[in-house]
């Protein structure tokens, strides 16, 4: 099953890259015909002996249209960088909160641990006192009170 999720990531990549590559076709092809048309656009005014600025502009559109694609290529380069520095910030945040909820599960559970001690020495045989703990408990510290029977409030 993840060799089929495997080959279907690799083909909608390959039709994506495909897509682009058309896109990339179509703007060159539409960039070839400008320049052919401003060329000869060009030729027909010097043989007429008619002065038009027609090739000009068609040369100064296909040079800002040239730039444009440029800078979002540039652009699209950035968000993909910045897509995957986020990922990794992400998974290290994710870490990061793991690691800071077992070190809080174990704060409390060697807490727990000193007040239960503390209450043994305290309590007279046949008092039924709660313990009650100072923080509030996170999900896995009650699964650990319920598992001794203590309670979490």
């Amino acid at each position: 099953n993840s060799s089929e999720d495997g080959e279907n990531s690799d083909r909608e990549s390959l039709l994506r890259e495909l897509e682009q590559a058309k896109q990339i076709i179509v703007e060159q092809d539409g960039l070839l015909q400008a320049s052919l048309r401003a060329a000869v656009d060009k030729k027909r005014s010097s043989l007429t002996g008619v002065e038009e600025n027609s090739g000009s502009r068609l040369m100064d559109i296909d040079e800002t249209l040239l730039e444009e694609q440029e800078e979002l290529e540039r652009e699209r380069e950035r968000m993909k960088r910045s897509r995957e520095r986020l990922k990794v910030d992400r998974d290290l945040l994710i870490k990061e909160a793991e690691k800071l909820d077992e070190e809080r599960t174990k704060f409390e559970e060697e807490r727990f641990a000193e007040r239960v001690k503390l209450h043994s020495v305290i309590s007279t045989p046949g008092s039924s006192t709660k313990i009650k703990l100072p923080v509030p408990a996170t999900p896995a510290t009650k699964i650990l009170l319920k598992n001794l029977g203590a309670s979490d409030t």
